[in-house]
């Protein structure tokens, strides 16, 4: 059973996801973002998520937790998330393709606010989605 704590602290994450991810809530970063947040992934902070080309390039995009796991201060979610590339992606024109990725975020939250954040960017799966081809080194 959750800790009222614990509870607290899932729901500034669902808050993020909810508000931020999915109604395009810009103004609730500084709500639930501490100013020294640290992306430990990309290393970034809170501007990151201000910034990133996924608001951009997929205005429509929505996020579902599909799991949640929460343990004193740490918040864990499995989430999936869909959009439509109806605009500039990191450097890519739009294409109209429709895309589906999970990833695994794990983040800090310290005095109601979001102080860390570890996630596993789906970059190739995305990449793949919007009509990009990988290809391997040349040996």
């Amino acid at each position: 059973m959750e800790t009222p704590l614990e509870q607290a602290n899932q729901a500034v994450i669902q808050r993020f996801y909810e508000e931020v991810a999915n109604q395009k809530k810009l103004e609730v970063f500084q709500e639930v973002f501490d100013p020294n947040m640290i992306e430990h992934s990309l290393g970034f902070g809170p501007q990151y998520f201000r910034d990133t080309d996924l608001f951009t390039g997929f205005p429509d995009q929505h996020v579902t937790v599909d799991l949640w796991m929460v343990k004193n201060d740490m918040v864990a979610a499995v989430v999936t998330v869909t959009g439509t590339q109806t605009g500039e992606f990191i450097g890519i024109a739009p294409t109209g393709n429709k895309v589906t990725f999970s990833q695994i975020d794990i983040w800090r939250v310290k005095d109601g606010k979001i102080t860390d954040v570890w996630h596993n960017f789906a970059s190739a799966d995305i990449l793949l989605q919007v009509g990009y081809t990988l290809v391997p080194p040349v040996q």
